[in-house]
């Protein structure tokens, strides 16, 4: 769609330094983004009947496409078609079409926003988008409340979502994610417990493509994805890494392209720090190769084979689907080779050139691990040695794999919990923890792999094996009789309650 961007000025100076007009591509082919800036005291009405200076605008960025060497052939072409289009147009034409745009852009202080709304009261039937990107703290959404008149037609890009919402809909994706907090933080879950909880709920929904016709944001966006019906890999990843932010987590979504084709894939990654099971990684999330699926009720509950998987563990699994991912998000030898030959004078980079994804994986990985940005645009904020030293420890956190005792610990403390709240969906059984660590990938990729590994090295079923470890003294057997006679109890109660109330 197209868009008009306000950025509002208030320095008389500025008027004499910067272009009042500059016309740019919009997000979608065939769309643009007409930026003004706003000066003292210009009239919106002003601002979009100045149609010579806007053609103007126009006619400078078409100029700009011809001598644009880094604009793509096929592109330039529809760009320059563009304008021309708008070129050509009778200005009343013109005129109308901008003043029929319905999303402006304002960029500004709250209050110089709501004031120009104010001034300007045709800007009430459009809507109005903050310029700048909110996250979903009390102090965020109170800020705004207090500092407008109205909300109604107000509009945010919050964290998670490219598409402009409302300010009702910002305030629903809050309040969603605050309630799945909510209701993993009223049980006294480890890092590893809260997580597979999470994913649990994250994966709870089929994966649909929008319609063809319709915007990719609707699977793709948070706020679309949790308020509507279509979900892909990108949504399911965006929601796990919005919720496990405010768990406390450092976490990132991670956008991974096929060498060999256009296809691409979205899955996160993020640092564990587990006292309880002794875990301290970096481990890779993919609850779309778990998630439900269509005419299979909750089986999708019963293996885990995405959860929190080693860098080698991930690969396998995409090898074995014959996804070829270009891992460079990745730090590898590659980085480490490159960082030690480049030269580093008083914290100063002397050599050009440095690849900027090598910076922006190394400070994805120091931000995960250690909250903290190592390498600014020319500077490091350490040591080449220190540098060398955290990009190894990096490497090194990859591959620290969950061992099967803990992972099988964390689904009892956890499942325990969800046959309490859903019986029906989440069954709680010895046969069932034999099945999802079977399916789960904590010792091999298959059973068939493990089979053959046993009668190479003369090893009994290890399954069995973990299992034999994990019910000690027939503890875990009796506390399972314990639950579901607690279940029972607990059912009996709540009806007998319910019958009562009634009289």
């Amino acid at each position: 769609m197209n868009t008009i961007t306000l950025n509002i000025n208030n320095e008389k100076e500025y008027y004499y330094v910067y272009e009042k007009y500059r016309f740019m591509e919009g997000k979608e082919d065939s769309e643009f983004d007409l930026k003004i800036d706003r000066y003292i005291n210009d009239t919106y009405k002003e601002l979009i009947s100045s149609i010579g200076d806007i053609k103007e605008s126009i006619y400078e960025y078409y100029q700009h496409i011809n001598y644009d060497r880094y604009i793509p052939i096929d592109e330039c072409e529809k760009l320059r078609n563009l304008c021309k289009k708008l070129m050509d147009m009778d200005d009343n034409e013109l005129k109308k079409m901008l003043n029929d745009i319905e999303y402006i852009h304002i960029s500004g202080s709250y209050c110089d926003i709501n004031n120009f709304i104010n001034e300007n009261k045709e800007l009430l039937n459009k809507k109005i988008v903050i310029d700048k990107v909110v996250g979903y703290s009390e102090e965020e959404i109170k800020e705004i409340e207090d500092s407008f008149d109205t909300t109604e037609n107000i509009y945010v890009i919050s964290e998670g979502n490219k598409d402009a919402i409302s300010f009702k809909d910002y305030k629903k994706t809050k309040d969603i994610i605050d309630n799945i907090v909510k209701r993993i933080k009223q049980y006294d879950f480890s890092p590893l417990e809260q997580l597979l909880y999470l994913y649990d709920i994250v994966r709870d929904k089929i994966y649909k493509v929008e319609p063809e016709n319709e915007s990719k944001s609707l699977s793709r966006d948070l706020t679309k994805v949790l308020l509507g019906d279509y979900r892909v890999c990108a949504g399911y990843a965006i929601i796990f890494n919005a919720v496990a932010e405010q768990l406390g987590f450092n976490t990132k979504v991670i956008i991974i392209n096929d060498k060999y084709s256009e296809y691409a894939h979205a899955r996160n990654i993020v640092y564990i720090n587990d006292k309880k099971y002794k875990i301290d990684g970096l481990y890779h999330f993919d609850a779309t190769g778990d998630c439900k699926r269509e005419n299979m009720g909750n089986s999708h509950f019963t293996g885990y084979k995405y959860f929190a998987k080693t860098k080698k563990q991930i690969n396998r699994y995409d090898e074995y689907f014959h996804r070829n991912f270009d891992d460079n998000y990745m730090i590898n030898s590659d980085v480490i080779r490159r960082i030690s030959s480049i030269n580093i004078d008083n914290g100063f980079i002397l050599d050009e050139g440095l690849d900027f994804k090598i910076i922006r994986s190394i400070n994805d990985h120091s931000k995960l691990v250690d909250g903290k940005t190592i390498i600014e645009a020319i500077s490091v904020n350490e040591s080449k040695e220190e540098l060398l030293s955290d990009l190894n420890r990096y490497m090194d956190m990859y591959e620290r794999p969950i061992e099967p005792i803990s992972f099988m610990k964390a689904f009892y403390t956890v499942r325990k919990q969800q046959y309490y709240e859903d019986p029906d969906r989440f069954p709680f059984s010895f046969d069932i923890f034999l099945e999802v660590l079977d399916k789960s990938g904590f010792i091999a990729t298959s059973r068939k792999e493990m089979t053959l590994l046993c009668s190479i090295f003369n090893l009994e079923d290890p399954y069995s094996e973990i299992l034999s470890k994990f019910n000690a003294d027939e503890k875990i057997e009796k506390d399972i009789q314990c639950v579901k006679l607690s279940k029972v109890f607990r059912k009996i109660y709540e009806s007998k309650k319910l019958v009562d109330n009634r009289k």
